[in-house]
């Protein structure tokens, strides 16, 4: 019942839950506001209302038809879940595995009737995400990276600079004679290895070209080269591991596009120079790169059966008198939360700040149910005027009690303490 209640909303005029101004994603330590209402009548001389916050977390693997047993143990004691951060709102799925973990709202009602004891159920699915909040980090930990590049053509020469080329020079280039001029590169990318959400600044990634004129051509030494930027592309990978008893974690990845481009003929995406005192050209800055839709990207973290980790993967194509350069590489990244300005949030106007009175909103078209005293005087005043105009004397009449409850408040904790 709790996989299948977080999922969507189960409210009924029976019971139902309704959020005042909720934002689209909870943050821990938000204050959940609102009420659980009903809209039907029920008889009944007792009756309560509970209402919890839960989170649910599944992890299911299938390799092969099999049956086995392993150790499980969850400490649930005060010490161990008060130092266990809540992980977010995330949901993985893959061929031999799927993983979830969800938080909801869920109400109760506990009522008695014709001496039967009943109850009626609600949920209310919530969506956590993780936030950080320190101002956003200033050193995205870049590490380097290295890559040998070697470019043979007759255009590298001084004065053949996209000059057209013989049969001869074509097919001394395709078998790379000794004739023809070669220019050795070191090419030195920086990569970031911790990516935030919603950072202000673009993802950094640096490049600079250095010439290695001990394995170049004598010809080329100490001439000016440029390579152009024609075709960028970036992909951000969630990877879900799922720890196993009988072997290796099973993994599952899911692949988000960081950006992919295109350079026109005449204009580069960016363009670099070969020098060794060439200052590093910043890729990211030059092009924007950024998370697209960083709404479905969930932080690394790591729980009792689960761990979400990223890694970031590209590749790049350079040109450089018409001969292209590739260069493709991956490295694991650390995906941290966003960050966010409690002081703001909580200034006056703005969308996070929490009225000083929360149920302002509600008390209008909140209702109060009768009491028990006004319900059996008021049955007895329509039992006596039947009675009167049916000629008869007054009767009593028994009568059990009434429960309405149109509109309840209720005001729950998020956040870490919450679970």
């Amino acid at each position: 019942m709790l996989r299948e209640a977080t999922r969507e909303a189960t409210s009924s005029p029976n019971l139902g839950i309704e959020l005042h101004n909720a934002p689209v994603f909870f943050h821990p330590g938000d204050s959940i506001v609102g009420r659980i209402y009903r809209q039907t009548a029920i008889i009944s001389p007792e009756a309560s209302l509970t209402i919890n916050l839960f989170g649910c977390l599944a992890t299911q693997m299938c390799d092969a038809e099999a049956s086995n047993s392993m150790p499980l143990f969850l400490p649930i004691d005060q010490e161990s879940i008060s130092g266990h951060p809540l992980p977010p709102t995330c949901r993985s799925r893959s061929t031999y595995l799927s993983a979830s973990v969800d938080y909801f709202l869920e109400a109760k009602l506990f009522y008695e009737r014709k001496g039967v004891k009943d109850v009626v159920r609600c949920h209310y699915p919530l969506l956590l995400r993780l936030a950080d909040l320190s101002p956003p980090i200033a050193d995205c930990q870049l590490k380097l990276h290295d890559f040998k590049r070697t470019v043979h053509s007759q255009r590298l020469v001084p004065g053949m600079h996209g000059a057209p080329l013989t049969l001869g020079q074509q097919v001394k280039k395709f078998f790379h004679t000794s004739s023809v001029p070669r220019l050795a590169l070191q090419i030195v990318i920086e990569m970031p290895s911790v990516i935030q959400l919603n950072h202000p600044d673009p993802i950094s990634l640096t490049i600079k070209a250095i010439p290695n004129w001990y394995k170049s051509s004598g010809v080329l030494e100490n001439v000016p080269q440029t390579a152009r930027l024609v075709r960028f592309w970036a992909v951000l990978k969630s990877i879900c591991e799922i720890p196993g008893e009988f072997g290796p974690p099973f993994p599952g990845s899911e692949k988000y596009t960081l950006i992919h481009g295109f350079a026109c003929h005449s204009e580069p995406l960016v363009e670099i120079r070969c020098f060794a005192d060439e200052e590093p050209k910043d890729i990211g800055k030059a092009i924007d790169l950024r998370l697209v839709d960083p709404e479905h990207l969930v932080p690394n973290f790591v729980t009792y059966n689960m761990k979400h980790t990223h890694k970031l993967s590209y590749e790049m194509r350079w040109v450089m008198e018409k001969e292209c350069i590739k260069i493709q590489d991956e490295q694991p990244v650390m995906v941290m939360p966003e960050s966010i300005d409690r002081d703001k949030c909580c200034q006056p106007g703005s969308p996070g700040e929490l009225p000083s009175n929360p149920f302002a909103g509600l008390e209008d078209d909140m209702e109060s149910p009768p009491s028990f005293e006004e319900t059996e005087k008021e049955k007895e005043s329509q039992a006596l005027v039947q009675n009167r105009s049916k000629g008869k004397g007054p009767e009593e009449s028994e009568a059990g009690s009434m429960f309405s409850d149109k509109h309840e408040e209720s005001n729950g904790t998020g956040g870490a303490g919450g679970v």
